[in-house]
């Protein structure tokens, strides 16, 4: 029993005394050497195999037809803002909705549209003014308040329009939606219907 256990006590005591003494480079057999040595790539990086080939990107391009996970593609296109009159906002109007439009709002249109919707943001008004940037309009006006409708709203600040960029790139669908929303209170507020804080 004792002589079993000096056995294992002395095997145990060559494994580890074997790996401490050596490093992952001096190891004799390297059963998957790409763990021990391998390159992270970065994406945009120029790829060079073990020959010294350069066989293209790292990222590769996606495969066509494909669509990220998460991502709800939008296939209308910049001038097809009567097509997008019959989409409905998803969104149902309630008070945290409308709390998220008002912040999106405050961040990423009241730069050139102004607080309430008046065309007056620090873009027009602070800046020197330029003749090849027109005043945005009124975000209560008649056309806007009456004849456009959610899905044209969103349209715009999805695919933009004249000098508005489009926003379909940094908001999400539902950020853009809840802005609609906020724009939506804006207007009944101009109109005396609500109060807007």
């Amino acid at each position: 029993m004792k002589s079993s256990k000096l056995k294992y006590s002395i095997l145990l005591l060559l494994v580890l005394l074997m790996s401490c003494t050596r490093g992952p480079e001096k190891r004799e057999y390297q059963i998957m050497p790409d763990m021990t040595r391998h390159h992270a790539h970065e994406a945009q990086e120029e790829y060079v195999n073990e020959k010294g080939e350069a066989t293209g990107m790292s990222m590769r391009t996606p495969v066509k037809g494909t669509i990220p996970r998460g991502h709800e593609p939008y296939l209308l296109g910049k001038d097809d803002i009567e097509l997008a009159k019959n989409t409905k906002n998803p969104l149902a109007s309630t008070k945290e909705v409308l709390k998220q439009g008002r912040k999106l709002y405050n961040i990423s249109c009241v730069p050139c549209h102004g607080k309430f919707g008046a065309g007056d943001g620090n873009v027009i008004t602070k800046a020197t003014y330029n003749q090849r940037m027109p005043k945005p309009p009124e975000l209560y006006t008649d056309k806007l308040t009456k004849e456009w409708t959610d899905g044209q709203i969103f349209h715009v600040i999805t695919k933009g329009q004249g000098n508005m960029p489009e926003y379909g790139n940094r908001l999400s669908r539902d950020e853009r939606w809840a802005i609609v929303h906020y724009v939506r209170a804006i207007q009944k507020a101009k109109n005396g219907l609500v109060a807007v804080k």
